[in-house]
């Protein structure tokens, strides 16, 4: 829920409305004017109620030209907090006093009391017997008159009913076919429903309701629920099938459609059709497809998964997928969207999805049947495999199409030709072996399991090749001068091993492999910390971050491997103000829309400072592309100053000059997140601990302490 302050062009004055823009009209709490929402202007909008009260007592302040009293009173959260905290001990105060007067009370007249009670019951207590025995031998003929005229009349069905509810285990028959639930990017072509998710889940259930081959497999599974069989099996079947209408007399309603009934078949449509809306609860909204799972017939409902899907609150996105999971108990449910659609709604709802992701078509083949393909197909040294061993050469495995074309050597129609394929050769998505995914103007390709198995495969296969070349070599050519060895594929020896205590002195921002990021931003609790056991190779580069921002979602995930507070908050503040983020994440246009940060910069500054802790705010800064400005010059400065210590540049000692560094970084990364916050971005910072379990007493004096004090 957003709350917004909004102002009144009749009276001037300013209130507070909760989610103005899913409202048609607005009345003016101080002169009662209405106003057409669309048309209010929002002065703020924030999640909590407390913040957009504090701006507008501000900006009640400064209109009335009191801001330095204002600013002297406390802000409205801890004046609430205070006047509750009031309220309360006023409550306490009273109920003490309260429990103090009664027993005073009641030490002082209890006895009397009592007295008098024994005195009263005794009293009333004989007239009530007297009467109730007076009405009884008025009325007793009558009363067995009317039993004894109610057991004739009605003895046969009695009888028959007691007879059949001995045994509670009525025989319900076994009725309908299981449905499915899948994955896939293809839409049906013989679906009898097309629903697109882009709304509650009131206006999908009517959707459905719409469809007339819907409504007629409604109606023909209510007559074969009837056919032949009396009240209790109906009954007895839509309770065994969890089917129940509130308010609704649904085995009347099955036995009067069973009789031909067209009214009644309205009728049931009808009380349908409420379900999802006002009071009517989520279980009516189950009935319908319950009652599908019932019929014989298994239709197909073509479901649109759109990024509409994702402006609903999550609540209303699980009613929406529950919903789905009932259709998909008698109905062939095909979810059409793009494979990172089908990835982020797993993500995210998969506790309440009856579908699998290895269901999705993307890639019919096995990963097997496709490095068999690929071995068929490509060639050991053509571009495909060039292509391959650059994605699997970044930590990320993956490269944007700019990136991949420089470090493969690509013009954009060889880049093409050797993704997609042509007539004459096979390409790497083509194949299964690699994935494109990112909006038309930042594409990106990464490696998926079945490149990587194929590129290990080939690696064997070279390797083999040259130990046969060497022994051939050393058979034929017992002279070293003339000896030609292939290029080496083994590891480097240990000697040449790279000192990891030392850090290169060059670390660039590395992309996160897409499977990754999913795999952080799905384990982690919202606002939560998760933990993951998972083995992890250590990274060449222990400075190097990662990073990775899902323009669908809006979620960025930036990562680093710890070694230290230092190191890792160095990495964290260095991937959250990268040029990337704000080029793809934070460009100006984005923290300039609709001029609220500005405002904010000119008239809120302070609120920025202090409820917002936005550091790096001089007040030079006008817009939000000096606000960039200065967040890239401070990770500039947290570079050099680790220059400066790398190169022991420093006056302090270096356990006292780690610890500004440190500071600095944790600042840094702490305005991000607040200015990510302010934006609407989710943010999924991951921590990777390659040695952990060895290390384990000496991590954990450290990690608890600098989590909590960066886990802003």
């Amino acid at each position: 829920m957003t709350y917004n302050v909004v102002g009144c062009s009749t009276c001037h004055g300013f209130w507070l409305v909760e989610d103005v823009r899913e409202q048609q009209t607005a009345q003016c709490r101080l002169c009662g004017h209405q106003h057409d929402a669309k048309t209010l202007r929002i002065r703020f909008s924030h999640d909590e109620r407390e913040v957009a009260a504090q701006v507008r007592a501000r900006i009640l302040a400064e209109k009335a030209g009191e801001r330095e009293r204002f600013e002297n009173v406390e802000n409205y959260a801890a004046l609430e907090t205070r006047i509750q905290q009031d309220i309360e001990t006023q409550a306490e105060f009273l109920e003490q006093e309260a429990k103090e007067a009664f027993s005073e009370y009641y030490s002082a007249f209890g006895e009397e009391y009592e007295q008098y009670h024994d005195r009263m019951n005794a009293v009333f207590s004989d007239e009530a017997k007297e009467a109730f025995s007076e009405y009884y031998s008025a009325f007793e003929a009558e009363a067995a008159e009317v039993g004894q005229w109610w057991m004739g009349a009605f003895r046969e069905e009695l009888e028959e009913y007691l007879e059949r509810s001995d045994d509670l285990d009525v025989d319900v028959p076994d009725l309908g076919i299981a449905g499915e639930m899948t994955f896939t990017q293809q839409p049906p072509i013989n679906s009898v429903a097309t629903i697109a998710l882009n709304k509650p889940l009131s206006s999908i259930s009517k959707a459905v309701l719409e469809t007339d081959h819907v409504r007629e497999m409604l109606a023909d599974v209510l007559r074969e629920i009837a056919e032949e069989r009396d009240s209790l099996t109906i009954a007895a079947i839509l309770d065994d099938a969890g089917i129940e209408l509130e308010d609704s007399n649904l085995p009347g309603l099955v036995t009067q459609i069973a009789k031909g009934s067209s009214d009644a078949v309205e009728t049931f449509i009808d009380r349908l059709r409420l379900t999802g809306h006002g009071r009517s609860s989520l279980e009516d909204t189950f009935v319908v497809g319950r009652l599908l799972a019932l019929s014989d017939e298994e239709p197909t409902i073509d479901v649109r998964l759109s990024e509409s899907f994702w402006n609903l609150d999550r609540s209303q996105r699980e009613m929406v997928c529950e919903y789905l999971a009932e259709l998909a108990a008698g109905c062939s449910v095909r979810l059409v969207g793009s494979g990172l659609r089908h990835q982020r709604l797993f993500a995210d709802h998969r506790d309440k999805l009856p579908v699998s992701y290895d269901s999705n078509t993307q890639h019919p083949e096995s990963v097997g049947k496709r490095v068999e393909r690929a071995r068929e197909e490509l060639g050991q040294n053509s571009t495909q495999v060039r292509i391959l061993r650059a994605l699997r050469a970044e930590s990320g495995q993956t490269l944007s199409y700019s990136a991949l074309d420089s470090a493969a050597s690509l013009s954009p129609s060889r880049r093409s030709q050797c993704l997609h394929g042509t007539s004459s050769e096979a390409g790497i998505i083509e194949l299964g072996l690699a994935a494109d995914f990112g909006t038309d103007q930042n594409k990106h390709v990464e490696l998926l399991r079945a490149g990587e198995q194929y590129l290990d495969w080939l690696d064997d296969e070279i390797a083999q090749q040259r130990r046969l070349d060497d022994a051939f070599s050393e058979v034929c050519n017992p002279s070293d001068d003339s000896r030609v060895n292939t290029r080496t594929h083994e590891a480097p020896s240990p000697e040449d091993d790279t000192d990891r205590t030392r850090l290169p002195h060059h670390h660039s921002i590395g992309w996160l492999a897409r499977w990754n990021a999913i795999g952080a931003v799905a384990s982690a609790p919202e606002n939560g910390v998760g933990i993951v056991d998972y083995p992890l190779q250590e990274k060449d580069d222990r400075g190097e971050p990662g990073w990775y921002y899902d323009a669908d979602r809006d979620h960025l995930v930036v990562s680093a491997e710890y070694d230290g507070p230092m190191q890792f908050w160095v990495c964290i503040a260095r991937a959250l103000a990268s040029t990337r983020t704000f080029n793809r994440v934070l460009p100006p246009e984005r923290l300039d829309e609709d001029g609220q940060f500005a405002e904010f910069v000119e008239n809120h500054r302070d609120f920025l400072w202090s409820s917002r802790c936005l550091g790096y705010l001089p007040n030079r800064v006008e817009d939000g592309a000096d606000y960039i400005a200065e967040l890239r010059d401070a990770e500039n400065h947290l570079c050099d100053m680790t220059k400066r210590l790398n190169r022991g540049d420093f006056e302090c000692s270096e356990a006292e000059f780690r610890g500004v560094i440190t500071r600095e970084a944790l600042g840094l990364a702490g305005t991000m997140v607040h200015l990510l916050d302010l934006n609407d971005v989710g943010l999924t910072r991951e921590v990777r601990l390659p040695k952990f379990a060895q290390n384990f007493d000496a991590d954990c004096t450290h990690l608890h302490k600098t989590f909590a004090i960066g886990a802003v």
